[in-house]
C-alpha cells in the first residue's frame, strides 16, 4: 500500500494501481485456461443433467446429486450462446438484459456479454412488475437481447410502455412451455441455439480500442428513488478482480454464492473466482437461512460473504447448531454491506468455526476492495469507538476523508465523509444523475460516498454510518449504529434507531424493538440504559414494537439489509400521537 508522508498525518493512502488491457474475454480465458477441468460451478437447485445439451463434450457417467460444471463445460455452453446471438445479428454495444433469478445461466449470459463486446445488464426480475422502475431502466440502456424467466414475465415486459428497441434481436424465456407457442418474437433457449447450429459461424467483434469501453450495468436498489445506473468499464471489472487476495480466493475454494445476481457483491465475488479459478456455489434462486446452511455443509463451502441482517437469520435459525459447518472448513467469511461490531465478528467467528471472519468495504460506485491483505488480520480486529476496521486500500482503489460537503482532506483521527478514487471508481451514472457525487482533481477521479468514516495512524479505515442518518438534536449529533449497539446488546432484544422530526428540538431518536423472549428488557429499561451508556444528549425520545408498526419481521431489501425508510414511513403514522 502506497502511503502519505508521516509529517502530513493526512487521512488519505492508496492500495497501488492495476496493470490494465483492453481485452476482457482474452483476460479471463488466460486465467482459466491451465485450469478448465476444475469445477467451476455447483447450482444446488438445479438438476445433474439441466442444459446438457449446451455442452459439447457431455457430462460424465458421475452423476452428481445437482448441477456441477468444470470450467471447459461452462465455456462450452458460453461458445453455444454466442455463436447463437451472432446468428441472431445481436450488435455489439447494445445490452444483454437478464431478468432471472440465481441459476448457471446468469454466469453463461455474463461470460457470453464479454465474449462478444456487448453490456451485461443483470436486473431483479421483479423490475417488470414495477412499470416505473421498468421503464426507467429501457431509457437509460439500449437492449440487444432480453431473458426472462418465463411466459408471464415475457408479457409484462412486451407490456412497458417502452416499445421495443429495433436493436433488440434476441428476446428468450427460459422456462418456456412446452405445450403453449409462444409470441411471434420470444423463443426459447434450446430453439435459439438450435436455429443456429446450420450458420455458419462469424469472427468475434475485435476488441474494444480503450478499457475505458462498458462492459457491465448494474443497477442500485430503488428504495429511496428509481434505480441509478452504474456502467462498470473493462478496467473497472479487472480491478474488481483484484480484491482475490483480500477475500483469500484460491484454486481451492468453494464460494458461497446467496446474494441476488443483480447486485454488486455477486459480480464482485464471481469475477474473483473467475481469477483463480476457483468453484462457485448457488445455495438457491434467492436467499433463505436454511438453504444457505445446508449449502455450506453439502458442498463444503470455504468462502462466504454475509450482511449483519442475514448473518442474524442465519444465527437463529431453530437448526443452526446440527446444520453448522465442522470447525476450520470455513476460511474465509466476509462481512460488508453495513456497519459491523467487533462483538458480531467474534460471535460469528465462534459459532460457524471459520479460520478468519473479518468486515471489508466494496461499493457499486467503485470497484476493488478496502479489506484485509492475505484475506485475515494478525491479532484483534482493530476497533475505533466500538466499531470494527474495515482494513486498507486494495490495488486500485484509493481512499481519503474529507470534511462533510467538502473536499479538505482531514488529518488520521478526524471523522469526515469518506471518498473513493483510483481505477476503480465509475463515470458517473447512466443519464449523468446525480453528478454532484463526483468529482476529478490532480489525483484521478472520486466518488464521494456519503459516509462518515475515520482512518487511523495504521492506516485502517473504519466506516461509522451514512451522514444522511445521523440524528441532529439540538445540533448534537446521534449516531443510530451506536445507540443500537447497546440495545442489541440486552438479551432478547433486536433494535433499530431512527430520527424523527421534532419541532423544538429538529430530530429525535426513536428505538423499533423487536423481544425475542419474554424476558426481555422492558421500554423504560431500555431508555435508562442509553441515558446510563451514552448521557441525556442521545436519549431515546421513546420506544416502539414492531407490532404497532404492523410488522412480525423488520422489513429488508433482496439483500437482508433493514429498509430504515419503511419504519420511518409507518412511525410518520403513529408518531404525533405518541409525543401528544
Amino acid at each position: 500500500m502506497e502511503r502519505t508522508s508521516q509529517s502530513a498525518q493526512l487521512a488519505k493512502a492508496s492500495g497501488g494501481s492495476v496493470n490494465i488491457t483492453n481485452d476482457l474475454w482474452h483476460f479471463f480465458y488466460e486465467c482459466l485456461k491451465d485450469d478448465l477441468d476444475r469445477v467451476a460451478i455447483i447450482s444446488h437447485h438445479q438438476f445433474p443433467n439441466h442444459l446438457a445439451w449446451l455442452v459439447s463434450d457431455g457430462l460424465t457417467d458421475h452423476k452428481p446429486p445437482c448441477l456441477s460444471w468444470t470450467y471447459r463445460q461452462l465455456l462450452s455452453a458460453v461458445d453455444q450462446v454466442v455463436h447463437a446471438f451472432q446468428a441472431h445479428d445481436v450488435p455489439s454495444n447494445t445490452g444483454l438484459l437478464t431478468f432471472i433469478w440465481n441459476s448457471v445461466e446468469c454466469h453463461i449470459f455474463f461470460l457470453a456479454a464479454i465474449k462478444l463486446r456487448i453490456h451485461y445488464v443483470p436486473l431483479d426480475p421483479r423490475l417488470l412488475t414495477n412499470t416505473t422502475e421498468l421503464d426507467s431502466v429501457l431509457k437509460a440502456v439500449n437492449p440487444g437481447a432480453v431473458i426472462v424467466i418465463n411466459e408471464e414475465a415475457a408479457r409484462q415486459f412486451d407490456d412497458s410502455s417502452q416499445p421495443t428497441r429495433p436493436n433488440c434481436k434476441a428476446k428468450i424465456i427460459l422456462n418456456a412451455s412446452t405445450t403453449r407457442p409462444l409470441s411471434s418474437d420470444w423463443s426459447s433457449l434450446s430453439t435459439l441455439t438450435q436455429k443456429a447450429r446450420s450458420i455458419p459461424s462469424k469472427p468475434l467483434p475485435p476488441p474494444p480500442s480503450s478499457p475505458s469501453a462498458i462492459t457491465t450495468i448494474l443497477f442500485t436498489s430503488g428504495t429511496t428513488n428509481r434505480p441509478k445506473g452504474t456502467p462498470h468499464t473493462i478496467e473497472n471489472c479487472i480491478t474488481e478482480s483484484e480484491a482475490h487476495d483480500f477475500r483469500h480466493i484460491h484454486p481451492t475454494s468453494r464460494i458461497l454464492l446467496h446474494s441476488p445476481n443483480f447486485r454488486a457483491i455477486f459480480y464482485a465475488w464471481t469475477v474473483c473466482a473467475w481469477r483463480r479459478a476457483a468453484c462457485l456455489i448457488l445455495a438457491g434462486p434467492t436467499l433463505h437461512p436454511l438453504t444457505s446452511l445446508e449449502v455450506i455443509r453439502a458442498h463444503r463451502a470455504t468462502n462466504l460473504t454475509l450482511v449483519p441482517a442475514v448473518w442474524s437469520a442465519i444465527a437463529s435459525y431453530p437448526r443452526f447448531e446440527e446444520l453448522c459447518p465442522p470447525p476450520a472448513q470455513l476460511e474465509h467469511v466476509g462481512f460488508g454491506g453495513d456497519v459491523v461490531t467487533p462483538a458480531l465478528l467474534a460471535k460469528a467467528k465462534a459459532r460457524l468455526g471459520a479460520t478468519r471472519v473479518v468486515s471489508g468495504l466494496g461499493m457499486t460506485e467503485c470497484t476493488g476492495f478496502v479489506g484485509w491483505e492475505g484475506g485475515g488480520v494478525e491479532g484483534e480486529v482493530p476497533t475505533f469507538l466500538g466499531f470494527a476496521g474495515v482494513g486498507r486500500p486494495g490495488r486500485g482503489v484509493k481512499v481519503k476523508i474529507c470534511e462533510a460537503d467538502g473536499r479538505e482532506v482531514l488529518r488520521r483521527g478526524e471523522i469526515g465523509e469518506l471518498h473513493l478514487g483510483g481505477q476503480g471508481v465509475i463515470q458517473g451514472y447512466l443519464e449523468g444523475r446525480f453528478e454532484e457525487n463526483f468529482y476529478e482533481d490532480e489525483e484521478g477521479r472520486w466518488f464521494k460516498t456519503g459516509d462518515r468514516a475515520v482512518m487511523d495512524e495504521d492506516y485502517v479505515l473504519y466506516v461509522l454510518g451514512r451522514f444522511k442518518d445521523i440524528i441532529k438534536r439540538s445540533g448534537y449529533a446521534i449516531s443510530p449504529i451506536v445507540v443500537e449497539g447497546h440495545l442489541d446488546s440486552q438479551p432478547g432484544i433486536k433494535a433499530q434507531v431512527v430520527g424523527m422530526e421534532h419541532k423544538v428540538l429538529g430530530a429525535v431518536p426513536v428505538a423499533v424493538i423487536q423481544r425475542l423472549s419474554v424476558d426481555a428488557p422492558s421500554d423504560a429499561a431500555l431508555m435508562e440504559l442509553i441515558v446510563n451508556k451514552l448521557g441525556h444528549e442521545s436519549s431515546l425520545e421513546y420506544v416502539v414494537s414492531l407490532q404497532e408498526l404492523g410488522f412480525e419481521e423488520f422489513p429488508k431489501n433482496d439483500q437482508g439489509k433493514i429498509l430504515k425508510s419503511e419504519l420511518q414511513r409507518r412511525l410518520r403514522l403513529i408518531h404525533e400521537n405518541i409525543t401528544k
